[in-house]
C-alpha cells in the first residue's frame, strides 16, 4: 500500500503531458483561425477600395444633383423645368437599363465603370465651363443630366456584377446592407450639405466638387483588380435580346421577385413626379 501511495504521489508530481497538449493544440488552432481572418481581410480589400471610392463619388452626385435642383427652382420657378430635368434623368434609366446587364456581361467591368464615372465627370466638367464664363443654359443643364443619366445605367450594373465576385458568398448580405446603408445616409447628409454650399459657393465650385469626387473613384478602381466572369460559349452565342427576354422569363417564374418589381415600379411612377417639384412646393407655398 505504501509503495502505491509514494507512486501515486509521484505521479501527480509529474508534469501533465495532457495538459501540454491541449495547450498546444490551443495554439495551433488559434494560428489556423487568425490565417483565415487574414486571408479574407486580403481578399476584401480590392472591393474595399472600389466601395470607398465609389461612396465618396455618390456623396459628390447626390450634393450636386440637389443643388442642380434648387437652381434650377430659384432661376426658373418653373414647374415644367422641373419636370423636364426629372425626364432627363430618368429616361436614360429606363431605356437603357434593361439592356444595359447584357452589355456589362459582355465587357471589361472595370473599364465600364472607369468610362462611366469619366463620363459623368466630363458633362459636369461642360457644366462647370458654362457657369464660369456665365453662358449657362436650361439646356445645358438637360444635356448634362442626360449624358450623366445614359452613363449611370452602365455603371450600376458593373459595380454590382463586380461585387458578387469579389466578396466571398458568406459576406454578400452584408455587402448588400451596406450599400442600403450608404444609399441612405448620402440622401440625409447631402441636402443639407448642399444647402449649405450653394449659399456660400458658387455653382461653378460645387460642380466641382462631384468632378473630384468622380476623379476619387476612377482612381480607386484603377488601382485595383476587377475579376472578369469566365465567357462561356452560350454567352457568346446568345444575342443581348436574348439576355433580356431570358430575364422577362425569370422575373414570370419567379412570382416573388416579379411582384416586388412592379411595385418598385408603381411607387417610382407615382412618387417619382411628386417628389421632383417639392421645390416649388417649398418656395411657392411656405416661401422657403
Amino acid at each position: 500500500m505504501k509503495d502505491s501511495d509514494d507512486s501515486r504521489s509521484n505521479c501527480e508530481l509529474l508534469p501533465k503531458p495532457v495538459a501540454i497538449y491541449r495547450t498546444n493544440d490551443v495554439k495551433l488552432s488559434t494560428m489556423s483561425s487568425e490565417q483565415p481572418m487574414e486571408d479574407n481581410a486580403k481578399s476584401l480589400r480590392p472591393f474595399a477600395i472600389m466601395w470607398g471610392g465609389q461612396a465618396v463619388s455618390l456623396f459628390g452626385s447626390r450634393l450636386v444633383r440637389f443643388t442642380i435642383v434648387w437652381y434650377l427652382t430659384l432661376q426658373t420657378g418653373s414647374a415644367t423645368v422641373l419636370a423636364i430635368a426629372t425626364i432627363m434623368a430618368l429616361l436614360p434609366q429606363v431605356l437603357i437599363a434593361p439592356f444595359a446587364g447584357s452589355y456589362v456581361d459582355r465587357w471589361n467591368r472595370r473599364r465600364t465603370m472607369i468610362a462611366a464615372d469619366m463620363i459623368i465627370a466630363l458633362s459636369i466638367l461642360f457644366l462647370v465651363a458654362m457657369f464660369h464664363f456665365g453662358t449657362i443654359e436650361v439646356w445645358h443643364i438637360y444635356l448634362a443630366m442626360l449624358i450623366g443619366s445614359a452613363a449611370g445605367a452602365f455603371h450600376w450594373p458593373a459595380m454590382l456584377a463586380s461585387t458578387s465576385l469579389m466578396v466571398p458568398k458568406k459576406h454578400l448580405l452584408r455587402v448588400g446592407g451596406l450599400n442600403h446603408t450608404l444609399q441612405g445616409a448620402a440622401g440625409i447628409i447631402a441636402p443639407p450639405l448642399g444647402a449649405l454650399v450653394l449659399i456660400l459657393l458658387p455653382m461653378s465650385t460645387i460642380l466641382m466638387l462631384d468632378v473630384v469626387t468622380a476623379i476619387i473613384a476612377i482612381g480607386a478602381l484603377a488601382a485595383i483588380h476587377v475579376p472578369q466572369p469566365e465567357r462561356t460559349s452560350l454567352l457568346v452565342e446568345k444575342s443581348v435580346l436574348g439576355d433580356m427576354m431570358d430575364g422577362f422569363r425569370f422575373l414570370r417564374k419567379t412570382r416573388g421577385i416579379l411582384l416586388i418589381v412592379v411595385m418598385a415600379m408603381f411607387l417610382n411612377l407615382v412618387g417619382g413626379p411628386a417628389s421632383a417639384l417639392i421645390p416649388i412646393l417649398v418656395t411657392n407655398h411656405f416661401h422657403g
